[in-house]
């Protein structure tokens, strides 16, 4: 499985709307959907080795393909005296998921050559091309400050949105 894809299905196991129970949801084995029984029993154990380390209290895990679900485990605990069991169906508040979601629609494009990690940002969205950056100039007669336009020294590229290094804020 291309790594992109892995990563966006570790993401949409965390974004499971939680309208859809897993009662609702038709499991089938793994391997009749190419996946691996055996290796996916090391996903409970690595979860649970962490909620024995104390670094989370529990987690569910959903790996689907082609709309089926090959894997669907809950592992800890709902809450954090850990008396409830959580549930496979468990609904969770998720917050500042964009990012993590677009970049992982992102690696999907990249994995399927339809987008090019390198290139500029205006070859997608020619708006950008002629952009300007701000270069704050100091009087020194006067002492303040103002913000001058000026081109950039390079385009802004696909990997600096990604990266988070493009200026953009």
């Amino acid at each position: 499985m291309p790594l992109g894809r892995m990563i966006c299905a570790i993401v949409l196991a965390l974004c499971m709307p939680a309208a859809v129970s897993a009662q609702d949801v038709a499991a089938s084995s793994p391997e009749s959907l190419g996946f691996s029984a055996k290796r996916l029993s090391y996903i409970r154990r690595w979860y649970q080795a962490q909620i024995d380390a104390g670094a989370l209290p529990g987690a569910v895990v959903a790996i689907a393909h082609n709309g089926k679900i090959a894997y669907l485990e809950a592992v800890g605990s709902q809450d954090r005296n850990k008396t409830i069991p959580l549930q496979a169906d468990a609904i969770f508040w998720i917050a500042s998921m964009t990012k993590p979601v677009t970049s992982v629609a992102a690696m999907m494009l990249f994995d399927e050559g339809k987008l090019d990690l390198t290139a500029p940002v205006f070859r997608y969205l020619p708006e950008l091309e002629a952009m300007q950056v701000g270069v704050e100039r100091l009087d020194p007669a006067t002492g303040t400050s103002s913000l001058v336009l000026e081109p950039q020294k390079r385009p802004m590229t696909v990997l600096d949105l990604l990266r988070h290094t493009s200026g953009l804020v």
